[in-house]
């Protein structure tokens, strides 16, 4: 075949060009929908997600500080593992036992502090429309959330 007869061959693609087909669509299409489907679960159980997480968090530690027992005393996992736990729990109850009393007296403060505030915006909406509103009324005697409409 001469060059000059006008025939050329056929275009072929080269490997290193992309090609935009009904399967390169579907496929992109397959991916979308994969990633929408991923974000509305990890949307739906995120709660579910957070509490998985902290458990795999809290044994990873776990399992962390067992091992630095048991390589320095030589003691088994379980051992190890219960020291550990102990350790820990004791040492919240002690924060709990030395910090109690300033928390409780903090938190007593707070409500106390709460209650001039209620009392406060009570007096600075007295004869205003929004006062005379009943449903309003009803929503701050229950202590629930107003809705409008």
């Amino acid at each position: 075949m001469s060059s000059d007869s006008g025939f050329s061959p056929p275009h072929t693609p080269r490997p290193d060009t992309p090609t935009f087909g009904p399967e390169h669509i579907a496929r992109i299409l397959r991916l979308c929908a994969g990633a929408v489907c991923m974000g509305l679960l990890i949307w739906l159980l995120g709660d579910v997600l957070m509490v998985v997480f902290a458990s795999v968090l809290c044994a990873v530690v776990l399992y962390g500080l067992s091992n630095i027992l048991r390589r320095h005393l030589g003691l088994s996992h379980g051992w190890a593992l219960s020291i550990v736990v102990l350790a820990l729990l004791s040492s919240a109850g002690l924060l709990v036992w030395n910090s109690g009393p300033s928390i409780v007296s903090e938190a007593i403060r707070l409500q106390e502090a709460l209650r001039q505030q209620e009392m406060a915006l009570r007096d600075t909406l007295q004869g205003t429309p929004t006062a005379d509103d009943p449903e309003l009324s009803a929503c701050l005697a229950r202590g629930a959330p107003y809705r409008r409409g």
